[in-house]
């Protein structure tokens, strides 16, 4: 989607924690629900769409019936190996430099922070429109579930990665706006997360717990409108227990 008139560029951008399909989740484990997740993804109609919690096995069936799209990201044990968060983009976007990089004291492949249970990751991609000839940085990422410190950390680190582009960071943060620290920090680096005012982790039942945050987010640099942006369900049975986030999105 884009004005070429006006110079401005419409994006549309999605990003859904799809559930780690070796999770034993009865009649929600993965076989049972893969075709929802597709369907959901196909329903998004994004041009880049953000995923966390997939493993190889999952990236591998999904860009088989996704051929739409290009599949970019490692694991986060290193390669194909572990949970990714991969990012996927439309041939409208010229992909440029890309990376997967790991939230951790030493940043080497498969490491983690001392305190931590698992390897977090994230992965960026830099894109050139070719209907606008705009230039934009794209981070997806999947922040530490138990630990504040770490998630501080780690949008440090996430922030330092940003290169001097127009630049949205997506993701599951595992923390709602009542973390400030988090959300001050993005704030003072010209970084605004927007609110859809829902719980985006229900569960399958999608029987939210009052009070419970918006964990899910699309952060934006300065350089980008936000025209809409809100938590959708899946079309049919429930495809993860999060709830997707999608963008509509102006940069001029």
């Amino acid at each position: 989607m884009s004005s070429p008139d006006t110079g401005v560029m419409k994006l549309r951008i999605a990003t859904f924690n799809i559930r780690n399909g070796r999770a034993l989740d009865g009649s929600h484990s993965w076989p049972f629900r893969r075709k929802a997740v597709v369907q959901t993804i196909e329903s998004f109609d994004a041009d880049i769409v953000g995923l966390q919690e997939g493993f190889h096995f999952q990236r591998k069936f999904l860009a088989r019936k996704l051929p739409e799209y290009r599949f970019f990201g490692e694991g986060r044990s290193g390669g194909v190996r572990g949970e990714g968060c991969p990012i996927l983009s439309r041939p409208r976007f010229v992909a440029q430099d890309g990376w997967t990089r790991w939230l951790s004291e030493s940043g080497t492949p498969g490491s983690k922070y001392r305190e931590a249970q698992f390897p977090r990751i994230a992965t960026a991609q830099k894109y050139l429109d070719q209907e606008t000839g705009q230039q934009f940085q794209i981070i997806n990422t999947h922040l530490d579930a138990k630990n504040p410190v770490l998630r501080l950390r780690s949008v440090e680190k996430l922030l330092s990665w940003v290169e001097d582009l127009p630049a949205l960071i997506i993701g599951d943060l595992n923390c709602g706006f009542e973390e400030l620290a988090v959300f001050d920090l993005f704030a003072a680096s010209g970084f605004e997360a927007h609110s859809v005012g829902v719980d985006t982790s229900p569960g399958f039942a999608r029987r939210p717990q009052k009070g419970r945050p918006q964990i899910d987010h699309i952060v934006s640099s300065c350089h980008w409108s936000v025209e809409t942006i809100e938590a959708v369900d899946s079309p049919g049975r429930p495809a993860s227990d999060h709830l997707p986030l999608i963008a509509d999105l102006l940069l001029t």
